[in-house]
């Protein structure tokens, strides 16, 4: 069969789609079909800097790609797939102005007449391809440019099969929008590689959906859902994908062939810490928490041969958290290939030094591990399982080593209290030199977290986003199973100490560029040299050599007792209270971090290299 493998806006442009690269290289091994990728992501932003007196689409298509928090990107092309109603789009500009996204309503109001005459054009072209099967893959913004895409291409060729995919279709989601839109033939739910092949063989025999787990498909008008499988893919079997069709349509395009590219990599499904502790807030792995990982040759095989085939250095992981095991495995080896790589990847916070250097060594530049807070308490609340501390010491050690670290600080946990966040609020002045939150907002309630499982009895109420009333022409009831994010009734922190907590978190961003606090051993000394903005610049020499060496173990973050051991361990002799006022003296002069009894060394002893947030 002739096979069309679609993504649609507003899927990364800078980037190749996984899922097909994926697909793409499974379909190919086994040779039974005529299988084209279509980036129709590039289509778009290449359709909207012709149709836009020439002003290029690259900040227009990012800034509505970031802005899925409000479906402005679903909204544009909600007109192709509903048809307009004037007064709903007036709610949803209205709803927009209500959330301070002004610049997102003008931007918005500029696109969306480009959205029908592009879904046109793009249907017009995949029918002209005479497909027998198009497979539209769907994860955040994509899911009404892909359903408007699927309609007009069946208005066009009523005898092909239409396939929706992809993380938008998860758990009820994908059943729930196949009843919603019923031109759709089958609605793969759940991990593709196993479903896709065989549902493609079944109907090169003229068959259906039957007996193919995690495929929901019509039967005379029925729906019939397939249970979903049990058995999930595995990661060593996986094929490299295929990007070839990426890098070949991004080279013609009139915008993207300008910008900096990158890679797309999976080294591992689930996350092995939310098999044990799922955290309360996130949803993100949907319903495959279960952990597995490529072999470490395999990844670290997959990524040169990725980066010898395209010229690409630049690389982003998908992977929800690092495995513990490359380590020693693949981040050694990934070292030794020598390439001067720029590499993402979700981590855990509670890293040692050592790890964090081993990230360091194999390029990994830029991570995201999770820190969320830097309160003990409110960290419990969330499954974290790290310490406030032991983030903060995480933002030291990165800073030290010059690692990006992407952050967020979230609050309004159910159970939290303020006595939580003033701790740690009266202490943030004293972090200006560590890198700051990208973000301070209160959570979001997100399908198949363990907030949402619970949400009945945590929240006075919740309710599928109100962005999504005015994106899709449904009852809420749909909306219900459709939706990825809820609105819910606020919890935990509020008033003026969640004010305070943004205003502190605004001074840390504004003063980070310009602020240093480094300890240096000289003749038997520390020497910390405090250039913190907010700070008076002094020196502080440490000479006692039972205050050094304490000062010295905060490198980890220790009770008062903690210290106590390693300075008897170095054989060196210090009264309990002297101790204390040392770790108390430190603390009001912004030299140690304290949460709970626990204390960390604020200083980076190296110096700390810029490290540009991104």
């Amino acid at each position: 069969m002739r096979v069309i493998l679609v993504t649609m806006p507003w899927q990364v442009i800078t980037m190749p789609s996984l899922p097909l690269g994926i697909l793409h290289a499974i379909l190919e091994r086994e040779g039974r079909h005529e299988v084209q990728e279509r980036y129709a992501n590039i289509d778009w932003v290449d359709f909207m800097a012709r149709h836009r007196e020439g002003r290029p689409g690259r900040n227009a298509y990012i800034a509505i790609e970031n802005s899925y928090l409000h479906a402005v990107g679903d909204w544009i092309f909600s007109a192709a797939l509903n048809g307009t109603d004037e007064k709903r789009d007036r709610q949803f500009v209205r709803y927009l102005r209500a959330q301070g996204q002004d610049s997102a309503v003008d931007l918005a109001l500029a696109l969306r007449p480009l959205a029908v005459p592009f879904i046109e054009e793009l249907a017009a072209s995949l029918a002209a391809a005479k497909p027998d099967v198009v497979g539209f893959t769907s994860t955040f913004q994509q899911n009404v440019a892909s359903l408007a895409a699927a309609k007009a291409l069946r208005a066009r060729l009523p005898g092909v099969k239409l396939i929706l995919g992809g993380s938008n279709c998860d758990g009820p989601q994908g059943p729930a929008l196949q009843r919603a839109y019923p031109f759709l033939d089958f609605v793969v739910t759940g991990e593709g590689e196993v479903a896709l092949p065989r549902l493609l063989a079944a109907l090169e025999t003229g068959g259906s959906g039957a007996g193919i787990p995690g495929v929901a498909w019509w039967d005379d008008g029925l729906q019939v859902i397939e249970a979903e499988s049990a058995e999930l893919v595995d990661m060593t079997t996986a094929p490299i994908p295929d990007f070839d069709a990426y890098f070949a349509r991004a080279a013609r395009s009139t915008v993207v062939s300008s910008m900096e590219l990158e890679l797309s990599i999976e080294g591992s499904r689930g996350c092995w810490w939310g098999q044990r502790h799922h955290c309360t807030f996130c949803g993100l792995t949907g319903g495959a928490l279960t952990f597995r990982s490529k072999d470490a040759g395999q990844l670290t095989a997959e990524i040169d041969t990725l980066v010898r085939r395209h010229q690409i250095l630049d690389i982003v992981t998908v992977d929800k958290i690092l495995d513990l095991s490359y380590f020693e495995t693949m981040l050694p080896a990934l070292r030794d290939l020598g390439w001067g790589l720029r590499t993402h990847y979700e981590v855990k916070a509670n890293l040692s030094r050592a790890q964090v250097q081993k990230l360091h060594d194999a390029k990994i530049s830029h991570i995201e591990p999770g820190i969320e807070s830097l309160s003990s308490g409110v960290l419990r609340l969330m499954n974290k399982g790290v310490s406030g501390p032991r983030n903060v010491r995480m933002l030291r050690d990165c800073g030290e080593i010059n690692i990006t670290v992407g952050w967020n600080f979230l609050y309004g946990f159910p159970g939290e209290e303020e006595t939580s966040y003033r701790a740690v609020i009266e202490q943030l002045p004293a972090l200006v030199h560590l890198q700051p939150p990208g973000g301070v907002g209160r959570i979001m309630l997100h399908r198949f977290s363990e907030n949402f499982q619970a949400a009945a009895s945590l929240f006075a109420w919740h309710r599928p986003a109100e962005c999504y009333r005015y994106v899709y022409d449904l009852p809420e009831q749909a909306l219900e199973d459709i939706v990825y994010r809820f609105d819910y009734a606020p919890a935990g922190l509020g008033g003026p100490v969640e004010a305070l907590l943004q205003q502190r978190c605004a001074d840390w961003r504004a003063s980070y560029a310009s602020s240093s606090l480094t300890a240096q051993l000289s003749d038997g000394r520390l020497i910390l040299d405090d250039q913190r903005a907010g700070w008076p610049a002094r020196r502080i020499v440490l000479e006692d050599p039972c205050a050094l060496a304490a000062y010295l173990a905060l490198a980890d973050d220790l009770t008062s007792m903690g210290v106590q051991r390693v300075l008897r361990e170095q054989g060196l002799e210090s009264a309990e209270a002297e101790v204390a006022g040392w770790l108390q003296a430190w603390k009001q002069e912004g030299l140690v971090f304290e949460d709970e009894g626990r204390y960390v060394a604020l200083a980076t002893t190296a110096g700390r290299s810029a490290v540009a947030l991104r």
